[in-house]
């Protein structure tokens, strides 16, 4: 993480918040939940 903060010149995680907000990275109530899910292929609760 600290590399994508220091490539985009990012001070920390909120930064990257907002960065992702303002360049449309992702927008106000877009469930983005699905696609930071963890999966493990020899557990069943995928």
């Amino acid at each position: 993480m600290q590399n994508v903060l220091h490539k985009k010149h990012l001070r920390n995680r909120a930064s990257a918040v907002i960065y992702a907000y303002e360049t449309g990275l992702t927008k106000v109530g877009e469930n983005n939940a699905a696609l930071m899910r963890r999966t493990y292929p020899d557990d069943d609760r995928n």
